[in-house]
């Protein structure tokens, strides 16, 4: 009603409001005021001036239409052309109207069309079916047919109509179908982007000494830094990323052997590729290939580099659980492994090989804008990791937000 009302005043201000637009009007005569029509019509004086333009509330023109409705009548918003071969009684059964005849008396009149069975290539006529509703025909009685080869004639006429109608339905119920998907609001898909995702977690260890079977202590430590990726979407089903990560740690103890405090940092290269066979599921599987440094300072006394090179990969399945316009909100979950050859600089060690599997579970929220997408995720996981010298269980919580900007 209030779009309705504004084109009103539009029309009104801009001089071209007729009075067939207006279901209601008054024609002012003389000593009619303005207050007077419009309490004689239960509205407010300020109202019907705002309706019908006027400025000046108390002057008024002998013989002006006073509109008195803010409803106005509809009209006709598709139309199309008369192609070779149609009439309107096969177009209106194509629309799926029925019956045809009165269908196509419907058309002719919404379209201005004097005779139904007159027709031409290149007439525009109406299609909107929502205002073809509205409109009313009277059928006239067929008149009486004497000769019955007439009849005849009629009956083969009608079979031809159905039969042509049959095969132009696919045509039209297509081009519905093209129309209703244009009107349809899209989503934003990401194509090409460069994604820096900063993030915070926190690592809790538990390892056994395998040669003695004997407590090797826990370490907790909070870490941070960042991940940056090149991601690029093929076709409607499958994306790819290249990724790049570097990690800071600060290692902590609280077991009853002695582990001396020491950090370091990870740098991790890695690739990925999804598929999607549904809209809003989607299969990742990613490698990377990484360095780790690790800077321990025994009893504060002296300075030693451990150092692993390591192979990891997951696999995860992610569900879009809620979904809109412009973001989303979703789950995700699957398995890690890992394969990794690490060097103890300060027991002289030297090289041993030390293999992991485990699970993780993730929660994330998208938010689309036009080149920006933000997003902010939660990542449990578990994992275990078995060496020659030590079995751990290595447990963390990742936090991570960041943005990604497409071109």
């Amino acid at each position: 009603m209030a779009k309705v009302f504004v084109i009103f005043v539009c029309l009104s201000m801009m001089g071209i409001l007729e009075a067939e637009m207006c279901p209601s009007y008054h024609v002012v005569e003389a000593g009619d005021t303005l207050s007077e029509i419009a309490r004689d019509n239960n509205l407010s004086t300020s109202s019907l001036a705002e309706l019908n333009g006027i400025d000046n509330k108390d002057l008024i023109k002998k013989g002006k239409k006073i509109c008195l409705s803010d409803e106005l009548v509809l009209k006709c918003n598709e139309q199309r052309e008369i192609r070779a071969g149609e009439t309107l009684s096969l177009i209106a059964v194509g629309m799926g109207m029925t019956p045809p005849y009165e269908s196509a008396l419907k058309i002719a009149k919404a379209s201005d069309i004097k005779d139904p069975d007159r027709v031409e290539v290149g007439d525009k006529i109406c299609i909107d079916e929502k205002y073809l509703a509205t409109v009313s025909v009277t059928v006239p009685d067929p008149a009486p047919i004497v000769i019955p080869v007439q009849t005849t004639k009629i009956e083969k006429t009608e079979e031809k109509i159905e039969k042509k109608a049959e095969k132009e339905m696919p045509k039209v119920q297509e081009q519905k179908e093209e129309t209703e998907a244009k009107t349809e609001p899209e989503e934003l898909d990401m194509l090409t982007g460069l994604s820096i995702s900063p993030f915070l977690s926190y690592s809790r260890i538990d390892a056994v000494d395998v040669s003695n079977n004997a407590k090797g202590g826990t370490l907790s430590r909070p870490d941070y830094g960042a991940e940056f990726k090149i991601m690029q979407v093929w076709g409607d089903y499958f994306t790819s990323e290249l990724i790049f990560q570097i990690e800071r740690r600060k290692y902590f103890t609280n077991s009853n052997r002695t582990f001396d405090q020491h950090g370091g940092q990870m740098l991790n290269f890695g690739a990925g590729m999804g598929f999607r066979p549904f809209r809003r599921v989607e299969l990742k599987l990613r490698a990377f290939y990484g360095n780790e440094f690790y800077f321990r300072a025994p009893n504060l006394t002296s300075l030693a580099i451990d150092k692993t090179m390591s192979i990891k990969g997951d696999i995860g399945l992610y569900f879009d659980i809620m979904k809109s316009k412009r973001g989303c909100a979703g789950i995700g979950g699957g398995a890690k492994v890992l394969g990794s050859t690490y060097v103890d600089a300060i027991n002289a060690t030297g090289y041993h090989t030390k293999n992991g599997f485990g699970y993780f579970g993730t929660a994330y929220m998208k938010h689309e804008f036009k080149y920006i997408i933000f997003e902010e995720s939660f990542t449990y996981e578990s994992m275990r990791k078995d060496s020659e010298l030590f079995e751990q269980k290595h447990s963390a919580m990742y936090f991570k937000g960041g943005m990604t900007i497409l071109f």
